[in-house]
């Protein structure tokens, strides 16, 4: 059995619930059904359901089994703007500001309301652009 065998072995065995927050990455997207087909872990996207359908269908993938997450729509969206002010209230943050900033999957899927509910959190398939200065 090859080391990539036996390290999915041993994740089924002991299965995990994962939240990806970039939900409407095609890479992220891809990997989640995968991930999801194999048996590995249970899976849920964050990111509205009908991007994540879109990016779906366009690869030909099945988002069967796949829970999703839209931080703008779901219950506890208040509550999360709430818990993201109080934390970033010293750094100047209003709570108008908190509401916008929120909806940025990567923000809002620390929070610890959402992360509660979930074993494992992953990140970065989007890769962060910045500029550089002349």
């Amino acid at each position: 059995m090859s080391l990539m065998e036996q390290i999915k072995a041993k994740a089924k065995a002991d299965q995990k619930h994962i939240l990806l927050p970039e939900g409407t990455e095609e890479r992220t997207v891809q990997a989640a059904a995968r991930i999801t087909a194999e048996g590995i872990a249970k899976v849920t996207l964050f990111g509205k359901r009908e991007e994540i359908e879109a990016v779906a269908k366009k690869f030909d993938v099945s988002l069967d089994g796949i829970d999703t997450i839209d931080p703008e729509t779901h219950p506890d969206y208040q509550t999360y703007v709430d818990r993201f002010y109080e934390m970033r209230k010293l750094k100047g943050v209003t709570p108008e500001k908190a509401a916008d900033m929120i909806k940025n999957p990567r923000r809002s899927a620390l929070l610890p309301a959402p992360c509660d509910r979930y074993d494992r959190y992953a990140a970065d398939c989007i890769p962060l652009r910045f500029r550089l200065r002349p």
